[in-house]
């Protein structure tokens, strides 16, 4: 395989983990940070020294480009809260809900 192959394939995978932790947070009509999803997909680990700027900017990166696709969309984090985050468009949880759900 072609580096760009696997490049596009490493892409998919990390969008799969990204759109997968925001669809199990969906049911709290709350968005989640960067870090938070970077944890909860296992992209970052606490005890990884400098590793969580590395994870945010794939995870950011990666919500960048599925923002762009219409997949996520910011949120506050918290009820009355000013600070934002990320969940899932509505179109995105309904298309990948279960389809007993």
């Amino acid at each position: 395989m072609r580096p760009k192959q696997l490049a596009r394939i490493g892409t998919f995978y990390l969008h799969e983990a990204v759109l997968d932790v925001l669809l199990e947070h969906h049911s709290t009509g709350y968005g989640l940070g960067p870090t938070e999803i970077s944890l909860r997909a296992g992209i970052y680990k606490d005890s990884e020294k400098g590793a969580g700027t590395f994870a945010n900017a794939l995870v950011s990166g990666c919500l960048s480009e599925l923002m762009g696709q219409n997949r996520v969309e910011r949120r506050a984090k918290q009820k009355g809260g000013k600070e934002t985050g990320w969940c899932l468009t509505h179109k995105e949880y309904l298309r990948r809900r279960d389809d007993d759900a």
